[in-house]
């Protein structure tokens, strides 16, 4: 096969990135690990599949987060962490009993704090760790749908927020038992969404979430709905 010049300067090109890419992985797992970020998270699969399992949990499961997150939400969230899960990543972890009523307390926030250069390093390779069998391009960033539709399903059929919370008229409003969503559309993956709120139990067996009995395009609606929520 005779190669033209154009595509000599492509694979010239494509050479001298590789090694500079699987070097930028090597270093984000090495910063990863001198962070003990795998103490709280669970790097590598399956995920929790007893309940004991579930309740020694100290953080979400990493070893599929190229496939759920955004790049740039890691890159910003290893430097500056904040509280996505309210009452933390299992609920009854911190429940207690104060003058008779059961109330959540706040559970701890990552004690990690990553420069930018780090960060951009571990959330490279964090992007690597991706589930082989999830389907890419279900969904269509932009793709119309009718907004009160899934609104309705997200407040009615589902009850989505009767655990997550959102924002409404500036305020945020919802349960606290799930992860908020006020940001999920800047947060996460659209497909690994797609996925997740189809069947959580296929990427946690023991999630509190059910699994619901809706059509296609339903889920569909449901997933846009959410994946507009950004701040």
């Amino acid at each position: 096969m005779k190669m033209t010049k154009l595509t000599c300067l492509i694979l010239f090109s494509l050479a001298l990135t590789l090694p500079v890419r699987i070097a930028a992985a090597g270093d984000g797992k090495t910063i990863i690990e001198k962070n003990n970020c795998g103490t709280c998270h669970k790097m590598e699969g399956p995920a929790a599949k007893t309940f004991a399992e579930a309740l020694s949990r100290k953080a979400p499961d990493l070893f599929y987060a190229g496939s759920k997150f955004q790049e740039e939400f890691l890159v910003e969230f290893s430097q500056k962490p904040y509280q996505i899960r309210p009452a933390g990543t299992l609920y009854l972890n911190h429940v207690k009993t104060v003058d008779g009523v059961d109330r959540i307390q706040d559970p701890p926030l990552c004690a990690s704090r990553l420069s930018k250069e780090d960060a951009v390093l571990a959330s490279k390779y964090l992007m690597t760790l991706k589930d082989p069998d999830m389907k890419i391009g279900v969904y269509k960033p932009g793709a119309s749908f009718f907004k009160i539709g899934a609104k309705m399903i997200f407040t009615k059929s589902v009850a989505c927020i009767g655990c997550h919370q959102v924002k409404k008229r500036g305020k945020i409003v919802g349960g606290t038992s799930g992860s908020s969503l006020y940001n999920a559309g800047s947060r996460l993956n659209g497909d690994w969404l797609s996925s997740y709120i189809r069947n959580p139990h296929y990427w946690d067996p023991m999630s509190p979430m059910p699994k619901w009995d809706l059509g296609e395009h339903a889920w569909m609606q449901l997933t846009n709905y959410i994946m507009e929520m950004k701040e």
